[in-house]
């Protein structure tokens, strides 16, 4: 049989066309597997030459672009997504980077109206309800946004057996502060789930904010026991705090809440970095900020992150909240309101009975510094430190958790406590750091034994002679 030149040239196209996509998608399931464990530079590389085979290889653009929006590249990011969004507009994935992209750059206006397009041509785009609430400044569509991405999560769970639904649709019930809802859909379904770690700790989030912590706690347990070497990066995940950023994200967000009547004063390990090492600590997770409402101020400031085009919102977070964790540029920021009770101010993360709360003495705030933080007399600043470090604050102790072990925890329930020692080493673990994470088992106030551990092995890599595992047994 014979065929003419131009129909053999186009099967010869097309031949080369498939093995280049083929070429393509090898390239890019490798790149997954790297970037999934941690190794991003050579998952990048691998992503580059997903491209060279294939420039339409949709999947490599956009993991290309939550690559680059990760590496707090949103120029980038913005240009992958919208060369993705030129092919298929109507690309969910696309739109969301664009959004988040355009909202890192400070161009809220055309994130809000991204994400609004998004849910007005996919009105069951639970994604981008979600989208819709992290960006708006308005806080009844915040809640309505919420609501909507619950509503249509549940029912998609109806006829769609995916288990990252469930997953989804559990962490959108603890959002809307139904952690009920949430216990229930995991009674229900959690064994679809399956990455049993995952499944026990969506649990443990579940009871803790249901406020049962004993039961918490036991789910937090389980999944660091169902923790398989497949969870863990090939290339240990540093977390550090990049102090420039932060330096520029506080004096920002400082004077933000001096306009409206707010004090803000350095708390923990902000407050032990600037008096102890005169500066931040790089190696913390993130900067801690107290408020004091000056004489007369009313303001929420839960109202002033959402209505400022630079900040993020956690979902969970309600007007009157204690605790407000934020984001600026990347930069993790924790607001707590201090409280007066007597001769001490007490702060925390809710007013649920057993919750984590501290007690600091009473002190007068100073005049504002360089960062726009209140300063403190050094006494006062040796007061407050030797209450949340003990006497042995001025000595560095990487190990150290103030969740778990500070002296001014005050009428913590012992699981709560428990139950963030078990976090804590977990996210350590998943960090590829088992020598902390043994740390922070070995100083937990109830035993954490692993022994029924799936792998007990990921848990005594590294130089055991450092930190022996020692469990609290007082």
């Amino acid at each position: 049989m014979s065929y003419s030149p131009k129909t053999s040239d186009n099967r010869g196209r097309v031949a080369v066309t498939e093995t280049l996509s083929a070429a393509a998608g090898r390239a890019y399931a490798h790149a997954v597997h790297l970037i999934r464990t941690g190794d991003i530079s050579i998952g990048m590389r691998r992503l580059n030459e997903a491209l060279v085979c294939d420039p339409g290889h949709m999947p490599s653009r956009l993991l290309l672009g939550r690559v680059l929006l990760h590496l707090a590249q949103a120029d980038e990011a913005l240009t992958v997504f919208t060369f993705v969004l030129r092919k298929k507009p109507h690309c969910e994935s696309a739109l969301l980077g664009q959004s988040i992209a355009y909202a890192r750059l400070g161009r809220r206006d055309e994130a809000l109206e991204t994400v609004r397009h998004l849910v007005r041509i996919a009105p069951d785009s639970w994604r981008g309800f979600n989208s819709l609430a992290d960006l708006t400044p308005i806080e009844g569509e915040r809640l309505e946004a919420l609501a909507a991405s619950q509503a249509i999560l549940s029912r998609k769970l109806c006829s769609d057996r995916n288990p990252g639904l469930i997953e989804a649709a559990a962490k959108a019930c603890i959002t809307l502060r139904r952690p009920d809802l949430a216990g229930c859909l995991l009674d229900a379904r959690s064994g679809e789930i399956p990455d049993a770690a995952t499944a026990h700790d969506l649990r443990a989030r579940a009871a803790y904010f249901a406020g049962d912590y004993a039961s918490a706690f036991a789910s937090k347990v389980k999944s660091l026991h169902a923790l398989t070497p497949d969870h863990i990066p090939a290339v240990p995940i540093q977390m550090k705090l990049e102090t420039g950023r932060a330096e520029n994200a506080l004096k920002s967000l400082t004077f933000l809440l001096r306009e409206s009547g707010l004090i803000p004063v350095p708390m923990a390990g902000t407050l032990l970095g600037l008096y102890r090492n005169g500066r931040l600590l790089d190696q913390d997770r993130d900067v801690d900020i107290g408020l004091i409402p000056s004489p007369g101020c009313r303001a929420d400031p839960v109202d002033l992150v959402r209505e400022h085009p630079g900040l993020l919102l956690e979902r969970h977070a309600r007007r009157g909240d204690r605790y407000l964790p934020v984001l600026w540029d990347g930069i993790s920021i924790d607001l707590f309101r201090l409280d007066r009770a007597g001769e001490y101010f007490s702060f925390g993360f809710s007013d649920r009975p057993g919750d984590v709360q501290w007690r600091i003495p009473v002190f007068q705030s100073g005049p504002e510094d360089e960062r726009g933080l209140s300063s403190l007399s050094p006494d006062t600043a040796s007061a407050c430190l030797r209450a949340l470090y003990g006497p042995a604050w001025r000595v560095p102790d990487p190990y150290f958790a103030s969740v778990v072990q500070s002296p001014a925890l005050w009428n913590v329930a012992l699981h709560v406590r428990a139950y963030y020692a078990a976090h804590r080493a977990r996210a350590a673990l998943l960090q590829a750091d088992p020598i902390k994470a043994r740390a922070l088992l070995a100083r937990a106030p109830l035993p954490i034994p692993l022994d029924q551990a799936r792998h007990p092995d990921l848990w005594t890599a590294g130089d055991a002679s450092r930190t022996p595992f020692q469990p609290y047994t007082s």
